[in-house]
């Protein structure tokens, strides 16, 4: 696999990540790595409940879309006002 399609397969799933959810989502690690990719994703919810599922509902949808992805849980910073 080639630079270039792993760059299309990592939009194609920031694109379907991203789709029907307000979140901001970007490639933030692993750049130049053909089979491995950091991606961080950001979000401000009005129920802390949804922010604190969220990661793991992505995760779901990775291991859906992916064939055979190796994912980790995701970190996660909570901030409550």
């Amino acid at each position: 696999m080639s630079l270039k399609d792993k760059r299309r397969v990592v939009k194609s799933l920031k694109d379907r990540i991203a789709h029907g959810h307000n979140v901001s989502i970007a490639e933030v690690g692993a750049l130049d790595e053909h089979r491995r990719s950091i991606i961080g994703i950001a979000m401000v919810a009005n129920e802390r409940g949804y922010v604190e599922v969220f990661p793991y509902k992505v995760q779901a949808r990775v291991a859906r879309i992916l064939p055979s992805p190796r994912h980790a849980v995701p970190r996660r910073r909570i901030d409550a006002g």
